[in-house]
């Protein structure tokens, strides 16, 4: 009987910027079949203004095209000369550009790696009332992206370019999607809501990689026990709560310390918002660093705390921290706490609410014995996450 062959899977994105959330997903993938004799490509496309980008990810060489046609005849050629047998769509929010996909004739399978696909304003999320968006889409979003705040650009032809790609994908193409990839329960039903088939969703697990099997660090004796926040400094991401919950801490005598791993646009509020709270000396904001030394404060830290109030599909840091044999503390919004089971393997407080925080953490500082926590994290990620068992899902979809 005759090998059977291997799947040539085109993965495709949008974003040149191969630095965030998703775009780490698609690079895991990536890394996941490529170690296993695969050839996976991925090839990134942007439309600026009238005229369309093209590149593969591993080149520093780029094509630019006034036209759809000049721009789709050049895929076809590229796809003809790697013999892809598979088209993977992430995230590619230009209907006319998914639609060459579509004309060239192969499967092709589409990954939610957030809500774009679903929501006008990309996040299902209201900035006005720091507050997860429960409508499906509807007409309405074109009110709520200016009462509500739930869009990243209000300028009136980006509202409604965004809302006219998401009426396409949930209208056109999603029946002709082979299979549409979820992370989350979460992200699953947010597909649910606005009307597309169970039988085309597929929850599938996020690749995570084992970490470094190194020791916690033991030199900071007499020193207090140490918080790690990593994130982007946004409201979104309820760092806010977090200090709040902090200052209740520290009128209840507890001392402990804070590291903050990232930036963004309320980095000064925050900072400010510490020192009025009276916990100068004890938060630190190091802003971006890089994963090698993110590794090191998970080590240092006895938890991480991610008190984020925006619906996240599959927060890669949960991930991050877990492997790493860390107790995890989060809000229960959107996919944050599937990670783990509650209890067991991480901790999961009701959204904005402060004093839970601060009473878990308190929990957590008075039972050094929660070190199974951490082991039982890294043992339930390594069953359900481990890049063997992402693979087999992956080929069971693709064959």
């Amino acid at each position: 009987m005759a090998a059977k062959s291997k799947s040539k899977v085109l993965r495709v994105h949008y974003n040149f910027d191969l630095s965030g959330g998703a775009e780490y997903d698609i690079l895991k993938l990536l890394k996941v079949f490529n170690e296993r004799g695969y050839d996976h490509r991925l090839i990134l496309i942007e439309r600026i203004k009238n005229e369309y980008h093209f590149k593969e990810s591993t080149s520093s060489e780029s094509a630019s095209f006034r036209s759809l046609h000049d721009l789709e005849r050049y895929v076809m050629e590229f796809i003809r000369l790697h013999a892809f047998t598979i088209i993977h769509l992430h995230s590619l929010p230009y209907p006319e550009v998914i639609d060459v996909f579509f004309r060239i004739g192969l499967p092709v399978y589409k990954s939610m790696h957030d809500a774009m696909m679903v929501c006008p304003g990309w996040g299902k999320f209201w900035l006005t009332d720091e507050t997860p968006c429960s409508k499906p889409y509807g007409i309405h979003c074109l009110i709520h992206a200016y009462t509500k705040k739930c869009t990243r650009s209000r300028k009136p032809e980006k509202v409604l370019d965004s809302y006219q790609y998401v009426h396409y994908e949930i209208h056109e193409a999603a029946n002709s999607y082979k299979q549409i990839l979820v992370y989350s329960s979460y992200m699953k039903s947010q597909a649910l809501a606005v009307g597309i088939p169970e039988e085309k969703i597929s929850h599938i697990p996020s690749p995570q990689f084992e970490a470094d099997d190194r020791p916690d660090d033991k030199d900071e004796v007499n020193k207090p026990e140490r918080l790690l926040f990593v994130g982007r400094l946004s409201k979104q991401k309820g760092l806010h709560y977090l200090l709040e919950a902090m200052a209740l801490l520290k009128k209840r005598g507890i001392h402990i310390e804070l590291d903050v791993i990232g930036d963004g646009q309320n980095r000064e509020e925050f900072m400010r918002m510490a020192e009025t709270l009276g916990l100068s000396g004890t938060v630190f904001f190091y802003g971006w660093v890089s994963r090698s030394q993110v590794k090191d404060y998970y080590r240092k830290a006895i938890a991480l705390i991610i008190p984020s109030v925006y619906p996240d599909n599959f927060p890669n840091v949960v991930a991050e921290a877990m492997i790493n044999r860390k107790v995890v503390i989060t809000f229960d919004s959107g996919g944050t706490a599937e990670w783990f089971e509650d209890g067991i393997s991480g901790f999961k407080v009701p959204s904005k609410g402060i004093h839970a925080l601060a009473e878990k953490i308190e929990f957590v500082l008075n039972h050094a014995d929660l070190k199974t926590i951490g082991e039982n994290a890294r043992q339930h990620l390594l069953k359900t996450h481990h890049p063997d068992r992402v693979f087999e899902r992956y080929q069971q979809l693709y064959s």
